[in-house]
């Protein structure tokens, strides 16, 4: 076998390897497709030497999201929510033992396709911020939050046309709620207020199920 045959049944080993390292992350194919051509643009490019010189431990990972990423694209949606109406989605979960509070703003932003060179509207859905709670959870934490991440700045403020929420108390149109405090502080602009009933009927059935009789419940486990 020529050197030439040796080096195509490298290639083909190496291929296949890569592919069975990817598959075994349970990838999908659609993300596998993306990962391969990335790296097929940049060896092309002869831009693979990074490889060499950056690790990849979860510690920089997570450092390179957090003090790199996560600036650069909170400072694209702070942009976005200047000139676009939008309405705030809001809840809160205990994660591992901590309350944090999440917050995700939902708009319509002009996306240049590239490949066919005309503009669309798309809806975006981002995470503007997530908070834990270090005391407590009354209103008045979910609205200082909300002034520090997005309405201490005039122009998105003024944009703010929209809130969904799970109808708990703390974050209710009732006294002392998160919705009645928006509205003290909103200076008369109006925003539409929804408790989401998907939300609601999840959290229902959620609880619900630990009424059940455990025949019932397993049965349930056996047929879904």
């Amino acid at each position: 076998m020529d050197e030439a045959s040796n080096k195509d049944t490298e290639n083909k080993r190496d291929f296949l390897e890569f592919i069975a390292f990817l598959l075994s992350l349970k990838l999908s194919y659609n993300q596998i497709e993306k990962i391969g051509y990335f790296l097929k643009s940049f060896s092309l490019e002869n831009r693979l030497d990074f490889l060499k010189g950056f690790n990849f431990a979860q510690e920089t990972i997570s450092k390179v999201t957090t003090e790199c990423f996560g600036p650069h694209f909170q400072e694209i949606i702070i942009e976005d929510l200047k000139k676009a109406k939008f309405s705030l989605s809001i809840d809160a979960a205990t994660v591992a033992a901590e309350s944090l509070c999440a917050i995700q703003a939902k708009y319509i932003k002009n996306e240049l396709i590239i490949s066919q060179n005309i503009s669309k509207s798309v809806i975006q859905d981002r995470i503007v911020g997530i908070c834990p709670f270090k005391e407590s959870s009354k209103a008045d934490i979910y609205l200082e939050f909300l002034n520090e991440k997005l309405f201490k700045i005039p122009e998105i403020k003024s944009n703010f046309i929209g809130i969904v929420h799970d109808g708990a108390p703390v974050l209710s149109n009732g006294e002392g709620g998160l919705i009645t405090m928006l509205k003290e502080n909103s200076e008369n602009l109006p925003f539409f207020n929804l408790s989401d009933p998907c939300h609601i009927y999840s959290l229902a059935i959620r609880n619900s199920l630990g009424q059940l009789p455990e025949t019932m419940t397993n049965f349930n486990k056996t047929a879904f």
